[in-house]
């Protein structure tokens, strides 16, 4: 996602590493790792869920308590795997990616100062 604009830190190394992602200078970080929907660090209500698989958009109709549904799906890249376009198809993704993401990010981070 750097390839995309986004600044990444690495903030904890580990078997789940943690990360601040920032999408703009003026915008608080994203705090990502991997994690399961029940977490404790993840909100239990008044969130956004981003769908970014259509398998996960089909078959989870149902956020418990997201109070905003973005589905953003993307073709898997992974069809192009060991093929002459293997590395053009996934940067054509990561922008993708990038350009849905950073319109999404921009949309909360207004609706939060307004």
């Amino acid at each position: 996602m750097q390839d995309a604009g986004f600044t990444i830190t690495k903030t904890k190394e580990g078997d789940n590493p943690i990360y601040e992602v920032r999408y703009s200078n003026g915008a608080p970080p994203i705090i990502a790792f991997s994690k399961k929907y029940d977490d404790p660090f993840n909100h239990n209500q008044d969130f956004a869920a981003v769908m970014t698989c259509s398998h996960a958009d089909e078959n989870c109709p149902i956020i418990l308590g997201a109070t905003k549904r973005i589905a953003l799906t993307y073709d898997d890249p992974k069809a192009f795997d060991d093929t002459p376009q293997e590395s053009v198809k996934y940067a054509e993704r990561v922008q993708q990616i990038g350009r849905e993401l950073f319109f999404a990010f921009s949309k909360v981070n207004q609706s939060l100062n307004n």
